[in-house]
């Protein structure tokens, strides 16, 4: 005769099989209808289930997990609205804890989808306890501060908890480094970056570290209290700008003319002689403003020296 605990087994088993199928078959035949929010609603809570599933939870986790997944791609397909998703996740994290594909995807799915930021985070940091030594739970987290919520110190937390965890790739460490960086931690992104540097043999890594070590001398310079008279630096030449068109052009004839005189000379490509009024207005981000004005000019000369077997040729700028 069987063990009667063995035949209740069996018929909470099946009874819990039947369930799930109808719920299944439910979804099925409205995965496209107006009603396609309710098909879950009796989803059972991962507290019930622990009770209840004697020892099969691993098993019942995978098919709620299968579930999920299909109520996730009805309504992407419909009303692209999840109000089953947090509960979902949950129970499947809470009947195995270890379901590492559980915790990261519930995350994207709160956080993007449903816009659940904060339950995405609530999940993650429910799967960082559940599996301390896997790196990519708490990467994710750290991202999701990153960009969901521009928390840079925090992300740096979880970016360096993800990076120290054994097989972690170096990304993460890169990462670490990057958002101590935007946290304002600068010491400790330039030694995190000088570490990276120092173990890793990817040339494409080492250079990225080189160029990311933050250098202590970027920046803007503290505003000077001292106002400068810039009339004093005589950047500015009134004769200059009152040139007349002929001047400028006698003036470069006749840099010509005495380029000529050198009988070695052979030919010129000509002279010119330009002049500029140029205005220019300068801001930081620190307070400061200011402008000025500047004058400038030029002279340029283009000559041809010795003959078909032996020709020379340069150009002069002053």
């Amino acid at each position: 005769m069987k063990n009667p605990v063995t035949i209740l087994l069996v018929l909470v088993l099946v009874v819990a099989a039947g369930a799930i199928s109808r719920v299944a078959s439910t979804l099925d035949e409205r995965r496209y209808s107006g009603d396609v929010i309710e098909e879950l609603t009796y989803f059972p809570s991962g507290k019930f289930l622990e009770v209840a599933d004697f020892g099969f939870d691993a098993l019942i986790a995978d098919v709620m997990w299968f579930r999920g997944i299909q109520y996730y791609g009805a309504h992407r397909k419909t009303d692209q609205a999840y109000p089953l998703a947090e509960h979902i996740f949950s129970t499947i994290t809470d009947l195995d804890p270890q379901f590492v594909s559980a915790y990261r995807f519930g995350a994207i799915v709160l956080s993007e989808d449903v816009g659940a930021t904060g339950a995405a985070i609530d999940l993650l940091r429910k799967g960082i306890r559940g599996n301390p030594e896997t790196w990519e739970i708490p990467f994710d987290l750290g991202f999701l501060y990153f960009v969901e919520r521009n928390d840079w110190a925090k992300a740096a937390h979880y970016f360096r908890l993800a990076s120290r965890i054994k097989d972690s790739p170096e990304i993460a460490k890169r990462f670490t480094a990057f958002a101590y960086d935007r946290a304002g931690k600068t010491e400790v992104a330039r030694a995190l970056w000088e570490q990276l540097y120092a173990s890793t043999g990817n040339r494409v890594i080492r250079d990225a570290a080189e160029l990311a070590n933050p250098d202590e001398f970027a920046g803007l310079a503290p505003l000077c209290p001292q106002k400068i008279d810039i009339t004093a630096l005589r950047l500015f030449d009134p004769s200059l700008a009152e040139l007349e068109s002929k001047t400028k052009i006698n003036l470069a004839l006749e840099t010509e003319r005495i380029a000529l005189k050198d009988k070695r000379i052979s030919n010129s490509y000509g002279a010119s002689f330009v002049t500029n009024e140029v205005k220019s207005v300068v801001a930081n981000s620190k307070g400061f403003s200011g402008e000025y004005d500047q004058t400038y000019c030029g002279l340029s000369l283009g000559l041809q020296a010795g003959d078909t077997d032996n020709l020379v040729e340069d150009f002069c700028y002053i």
